[in-house]
């Protein structure tokens, strides 16, 4: 009954190519954390876990994100057989790190106001978005301090 109760907690749409990869990819790196399998996603085998260990958890862990992946999306990743292979096939396919998708991402970050009349927990949730796009985009997270001021 409890294992029941985690799978919904943990519920995660499946990628389909369209939507927010970055968000998608933050989702799936908190499932695999709860469930404990995060280590995985690792370039590298942790010294202290056996290979067969690593092999397993590799394996659980790719066909886990593989049942989160669309039938189209599933089809263009037949050919990985790895968890690393897969997880940087989608990383470079649909995370657009390029300067100007970085700075198109400030831009909508930056012109974020609240509208007359919205609603302040759609006006947050839209701006939690899109600090959590430029976060997976960037290899600096934003820190509090101009978070707030930018929500201000």
């Amino acid at each position: 009954m409890a294992s029941k109760s985690m799978e919904t907690r943990y519920k995660i749409d499946k990628w389909t190519s369209v939507g927010n990869f970055a968000l998608w990819s933050y989702q799936m790196r908190n499932k695999l954390t709860a469930q404990g399998q995060a280590r995985a996603l690792l370039d590298e085998r942790p010294e202290s876990m056996r290979e067969d260990e690593w092999v397993d958890l590799c394996s659980r862990v790719c066909s886990e994100i593989r049942l989160h992946l669309s039938d189209e999306i599933q089809m263009q990743v037949l050919g990985l057989t790895t968890l690393q292979e897969l997880w940087k096939y989608l990383q470079k396919r649909y995370l657009n790190t390029s300067m100007s998708s970085k700075m198109h991402v400030k831009h909508k970050l930056w012109s974020c106001v609240m509208k007359d009349g919205e609603d302040l927990s759609v006006h947050v949730q839209k701006f939690t978005s899109l600090s959590c796009e430029i976060m997976a985009l960037s290899d600096q997270p934003m820190n509090d301090e101009d978070k707030a001021f930018m929500l201000l």
